[in-house]
């Protein structure tokens, strides 16, 4: 059966889970010449269908796991578990046993996250729903309702503000509790800067930021409309009522002005007058912004968005991404970051890909930056490392894993270009990544 999910415990006991309704259990450790190998530990048997995702609490304590009925269960080890533990003083001294299972979804439950403190769960489903639960309490906190297809991803922040779902709406949501003054009433946002000093709770959250396309300005000569041409209200109405072909446009007139609308190769977006247009200056070049989708639709061959905030909470990496450069450049495959200060345009992006990115995790361990990029050792650059890590200026280097539907690759935030491929190894889509 395949296998959907897996996470590594501290420890280095792996969590893997799937098809075959189980979540099992491994030691993995080098063997013999150095090569990995891996035995295995137990298995949990509660679940009555598919297991979609399993992930361990920051703590360690709690391992809670999803599944095609609706429900999470949640595990806990029957003796004490430190992070110093390894994985065999774990399988001598402890077993996981099933402690509780939350309801609260109507379907399918795909998606999974902790909150930073190992109180707290978020999960997403297939009932377009994602929920906040009190993992202690066992009992569900806000239920949020905004998405209008499967929530296939979630990613609590690591310091605690933002909450984050990805849909097969082509959507992606941020949401963050609204401060409450004394008197119980809302106060506004405070600025980026400012959000790590708020005491967060997950009650009364809202949504903030809605991550589902790009413009682009389109440069373009805009042609002189004699006096007298231009098309009456009704004319101008009908045009703009009519569907566009592609690269088809028109002229209509409004309070006198003369507006254009043009409809790209990717997509006929909004092609009434008042919704894509420029306006007219004779004899001027003039710009045309055009919207396009930043994230693939619920054709995606995956049942799978997992997107993940960076160790240190500063960038948000979204999968399934769709980018252009221009309007009539093609359409690729795409990785999205977004800055935790800044979520209305993506602050940079690996794009490229041979098939769509599907789940993305990064490294637990923080590296030092390079003295100079690997292109530049090799004698052919001399740019510095911190002239290559213009999208993120960080004092240290941040390492991800993206899954395609296909390969795996490794980036960095030095770099933001893959320095590793790793390509048919799996006979069928994958599905998850664990460090």
């Amino acid at each position: 059966e395949p296998v959907y999910s897996l996470d590594f415990h501290a420890s280095g006991v792996l969590a893997t889970a799937g098809g075959d309704k189980e979540i099992k259990l491994w030691e993995v450790f080098l063997g013999e010449n150095g090569v990995p190998a891996v035995k295995h530990l137990e298995s949990l048997t509660a679940h009555n269908r598919v297991v979609n995702m399993v992930r361990f609490s920051p703590t360690g304590e709690t391992l809670a796991s999803a599944g095609d009925t609706g429900e999470i269960l949640l595990w806990k080890p029957t003796g004490e578990i430190l992070e110093s533990c390894s994985a065999e003083e774990i399988r001598e001294n402890c077993t996981w046993k099933y402690s509780a299972m939350l309801r609260g979804h109507n379907d399918d439950v795909q998606a999974l996250d902790w909150a930073p403190d190992s109180l707290h769960l978020l999960s997403g489903s297939v009932d377009n729903t994602s929920i906040v639960w009190d993992a202690c309490k066992g009992q569900p906190i806000v239920r949020l309702v905004e998405h209008k297809g499967y929530v296939q991803g979630v990613a609590w922040d690591p310091t605690g503000h933002f909450l984050v779902s990805q849909s097969g709406d082509r959507t992606c949501r941020v949401y963050a509790p609204l401060p409450v003054t004394a008197k119980g009433s809302k106060k506004k946002q405070p600025r980026p800067q400012q959000l790590q000093k708020i005491t967060i709770s997950p009650r009364n959250l809202a949504c903030q930021h809605v991550l589902a396309r790009h413009e682009i300005e389109v440069p373009q000569s805009a042609q002189p409309v004699e006096q007298g041409e231009a098309p009456s209200a009704e004319d101008a109405s009908k045009s703009a009522e009519a569907p566009l072909e592609k690269g088809q446009s028109y002229v209509s007139a409004s309070n006198g002005d003369a507006r254009q609308t043009y409809a790209t190769d990717l997509e006929v977006i909004n092609h009434k007058a008042n919704e894509v247009v420029f306006e007219y200056a004779s004899g001027m070049q003039t710009k045309l912004s055009v919207k396009y989708h930043l994230f693939h639709d619920d054709t995606l061959p995956s049942f799978f968005r997992r997107l993940a905030w960076s160790p240190d909470g500063t960038f948000l990496a979204v999968p399934a991404g769709l980018h252009k450069r221009e309007v009539d450049s093609k359409t690729l495959n795409a990785l999205f970051f977004y800055s935790r200060g800044n979520f209305t345009t993506p602050a940079a992006c690996v794009s490229g890909l041979t098939s769509p990115a599907i789940a993305v995790r990064f490294c637990p361990i923080i590296f030092q930056l390079h003295e100079q990029s690997p292109v530049a050792e090799s004698g052919t650059e001399t740019t510095s490392a911190r002239d290559v890590s213009a999208a993120f200026d960080l004092p240290y280097r941040i390492v991800m894993a993206v899954a395609t539907v296909d390969s795996v690759f490794l980036v960095d935030t030095q770099h933001m270009y893959p320095f590793a491929l790793v390509g048919g190894s799996h006979p069928t889509s994958l599905t998850d990544l664990a460090w």
